[in-house]
């Protein structure tokens, strides 16, 4: 072959090879962009709110528990932990996972977050698609978390002194009412930032999807020092959520649309208006938010038939349900026995497993603003009344939830 020839027949080839490289390298380009994007295509990969598992086929809860006997290798009994994984999308573990094994062996390495990370693996191991979040306290720094002891043997300024230069404490909750630690001084700037920075510091190392933050009381005396603190602690809240980004789920109990984190929880869900006009606040805000009915203050049973049915009326996606266990309350608990035993937990009841289905709409509400109704897919409507305090629930199926003279 000529010289010329060759050249012409190798420039085709070379032609050739280019076009089918740049085809390969498209396509991949494309299929890469498309794992990541998700199924939007658009925002890239998939924040962790997105990414957090919802149904309507029945009612959507969440769980925020403890096993303080839990140790590296099993961090709940195995039925449990098999419950958790396949029945709740939302996962919270809390102060005392593992508290009573590190108490038993405090010459020992592990430290709590040690054990929010073996839980989390063990709940993945599972069910990968579960979003598994870890308590941590704007307030109390409590010492048997590895940072807490780090960051206070380091830096003992850090510690809350109130106005006669007492250092602040505070107590582990009625979880663990014998504890009692330092209080961050989160009205300084050194403070709010390496706080802010645990959530997304043990999550970007671990299987955790995130933290939940929960406060507590300081011995500050005067408004001024008072108005200070909460200054800074909204502070902290939000920059944990800057510095988790959108990958990393930074929640906090009472957090406004204001303070720019993900979710929101309240303590304190129940059936009054203020509890339905809080769940369109979140949902206006785009915010996840967990309703927790409180019936471990003393309130009766009914609250929580009750609770559910407002929650119900004002539910949207990425909402969710949970109660907390009272004894008195005839409902039997997540975790059996009474507290302190082998775990603490939210409740569960047969309704929890009833058909719901989306909903047709948004609740109708009577000209009075006192009487809502609601219907979904399945057949299931609710009806809640704030005139006479009460409530029904006609499941699909045929069977009632009914709840009256609630308070």
């Amino acid at each position: 072959m000529k010289l010329e020839s060759w050249h012409r027949v190798s420039s085709q080839n070379t032609g050739i090879a280019f076009c089918l490289i740049v085809l390969i390298c498209t396509s991949w380009t494309n299929a890469n962009q498309h794992h990541r994007h998700g199924e939007d295509g658009v925002r890239g990969v998939a924040t962790a709110a997105e990414r957090l598992q919802f149904s309507w086929d029945t009612v959507p809860v969440y769980q925020q528990l403890c096993n303080p006997n839990a140790t590296l290798g099993q961090a709940f009994p195995k039925e449990r932990m098999d419950f958790l994984a396949s029945h709740y999308p939302l996962i919270t573990l809390e102060h005392c996972q593992g508290y009573y094994t590190f108490t038993q062996n405090q010459s020992s390495s592990e430290r709590m977050e040690d054990y929010f990370v073996a839980a989390s693996n063990e709940l993945k191991a599972l069910n990968p698609n579960v979003t598994v979040l870890f308590y941590t306290n704007l307030v109390a720094g409590l010492s048997y978390y590895r940072w807490c002891d780090e960051a206070f043997g380091d830096n003992p300024s850090w510690r809350l002194k109130n106005e006669e230069n007492n250092l602040c404490q505070s107590g582990g909750g009625h979880m663990l009412p014998n504890y009692h630690g330092y209080v961050w001084d989160q009205r300084e700037g050194p403070v709010q930032h390496w706080w802010a920075g645990l959530c997304s510091n043990l999550s970007k190392t671990s299987s955790l999807n995130g933290c939940s933050i929960d406060v507590a009381g300081t011995c500050l005396k005067s408004q001024e020092a008072r108005s200070q603190f909460s200054t800074g602690s909204r502070k902290a809240v939000s920059l944990a959520q800057e510095m988790a980004g959108d990958s990393f789920i930074v929640g906090a109990v009472g957090a406004s649309p204001d303070e720019k984190v993900q979710l929101s929880q309240v303590y304190t869900f129940g059936p009054k208006q203020e509890s339905l006009d809080w769940l369109k606040r979140m949902k206006d805000a785009g915010m996840i938010a967990e309703a927790h009915a409180q019936t471990a203050v003393g309130a009766p049973g009914d609250i929580v038939n009750a609770s559910l049915a407002t929650f119900l009326i004002g539910a949207y996606e990425k909402s969710y349900f949970a109660f907390s266990y009272n004894p008195g309350s005839g409902y039997h608990p997540f975790c059996d026995g009474t507290a302190p035993t082998w775990c603490y937990g939210m409740g569960w009841i047969d309704e929890f497993s009833k058909p719901l289905g989306r909903p047709l709409s948004d609740a109708v509400v009577s000209k009075s603003g006192m009487h809502y109704e609601r219907r979904f897919a399945s057949g299931t409507n609710v009806t809640l009344d704030f005139e006479d305090k009460s409530c029904e629930i006609h499941w699909a199926g045929g069977s009632e939830t009914i709840c009256q003279k609630f308070k």
